[in-house]
């Protein structure tokens, strides 16, 4: 509980508002906050929320116990509605909560003997493996002997290490559940001290494994300890937090063994990069399609491929100057690159059917579909899927026959074996 003070962007400011500051529990759970204003108070901070652009304010407090103080701060919260009024004569204010997109907290006047050290809070992610032994005792202990911490350098030199933290919650007088958490621990040398800075890092490697995953995995926080001494927690919820899902080796776009390598490759590759969101944005549908419909799902992978056409232009000065028509880039492109995606649905060769272009084009106009052409649509739209992927391998420089999107691995799916028969169906 803290007195706290509330702002609007237009500088509207209302101090000792009474708060409940509730950080997460676990690293996917949201930033709660409790008010409970005055009615003057109520007043300002319902003509603060019109002011502004946004109904959100800026949070800051302080919590001080002797030597030692808690500083707060989050930078936009989201309220609900604020109700005040009289009834029977009786003046009333409303409480009111709040979620955050992010929380600062730091704890002065703590010994913190481990310095410079911290911890990244990661979504959980299948190729990072850090595999551990759990072995339980008869007195209820349990002890956890790890197997495997992998460890990565990031460009500035910050090394991490993969393991999974444990936390314990009880739901009986005798009893308690286990979580694990995936982290990365890393430690801070050299004078430099910025830690947002190794965290924007660290999301382009997140990135890449995501890819390699073909499931997204983000940072949501970091905590650490300052050269003074001072813990530093930062709750993170400015992303989409991704859905909890289980991910078997044969979903994966790389091979767990192969995994370590491509990782180093594509990392050492991206970081050469000068338009790193335009790769980006190639990557993203690949990685967070799994609830959108067909359709959908297929014109963004169609986005996808234009726009990671669009960065080899910009990076290797693909195409000539003027506007180029996609039968013309992508012919560039796989003269360049030598990306071999003959054994595939044409993308715009309609030699003996429809191309995925023309596919795209037909369900863009709204034509309807029997159920043969939907099973068509299926296929292409995973065609279309395999062959971003095979783009974005290739600028990544990572071999085509080291993933999944091979001849070889794809020959096992039917969308690969039936698609010229499913076809016809246009």
């Amino acid at each position: 509980m803290v007195r706290a003070t509330l702002s609007n962007s237009a500088g509207t400011t209302v101090k000792g508002v009474v708060c409940g500051i509730f950080p997460p529990k676990r690293a996917t759970d949201a930033i709660k906050m409790h008010f409970q204003p005055t009615p003057s108070q109520a007043n300002r901070l319902n003509f603060a929320l019109m002011a502004a652009r946004l109904p959100e304010l800026a949070l800051k407090a302080t919590l001080r116990h002797g030597n030692r103080r808690l500083i707060f701060s989050a930078d936009r919260v989201w309220c609900t509605s604020i109700s005040t009024g009289h009834r029977y004569d009786i003046p009333f204010v409303s409480d009111f909560t709040g979620t955050s997109d992010n929380l600062y907290i730091k704890h002065s006047g703590v010994d913190a003997p481990a310095r410079r050290r911290g911890t990244f809070f990661l979504t959980p992610n299948p190729l990072i493996n850090t595999a551990m032994l759990i072995v339980p005792s008869y007195d209820g202990n349990v002890r956890v002997h790890h197997v495997l911490r992998p460890r990565f350098s990031l460009r500035d030199g910050v090394r991490l290490t993969f393991t999974k933290h444990f936390n314990y919650r009880k739901v009986g007088r005798d009893e308690s559940v286990s979580s694990s958490e995936l982290v990365a621990e890393f430690r801070l040398t050299g004078n430099a001290f910025d830690v947002p800075s190794v965290s924007e890092d660290l999301d382009s490697f997140l990135l890449l494994t995501s890819f390699a995953t073909r499931h997204r995995c983000v940072c949501l926080g970091w905590t650490y300890t300052d050269p003074r001494g001072n813990i530093v927690n930062y709750y993170r919820r400015n992303i989409a937090i991704p859905k909890d899902r289980e991910i078997s080796n044969h979903d994966t776009l790389i091979d767990m063994p192969e995994f370590p390598k491509f990782i180093r490759t594509s990392y050492r590759r991206f970081g050469k990069f000068s338009h790193k969101d335009q790769f980006n944005s190639a990557i993203y549908p690949l990685i967070s399609d799994v609830d959108k419909t067909t359709e959908m799902s297929y014109f963004s992978l169609f986005s996808a491929l234009e726009g990671a056409l669009l960065f080899a232009d910009q990076t290797f000065r693909l195409f000539p100057r003027g506007h180029q028509t996609l039968h013309t880039r992508w012919g560039l492109f796989k003269s360049r690159f030598n990306v071999d995606v003959s054994d595939l649905w044409p993308m715009t060769d309609g030699t003996s059917g429809i191309t995925l272009t023309q596919l795209r084009n037909k369900v863009g106009h709204g034509e309807h579909l029997n159920p043969a052409q939907t099973l068509a649509l299926l296929y292409a739209r995973q065609h279309l899927r395999w062959i971003l992927e095979r783009v974005l391998l290739t600028l990544l420089g990572w071999p085509i026959s080291k993933s999944k999107v091979g001849p070889a691995l794809l020959g096992r799916q039917h969308a690969y074996r039936e698609w010229a028969q499913a076809r016809t169906a246009f």
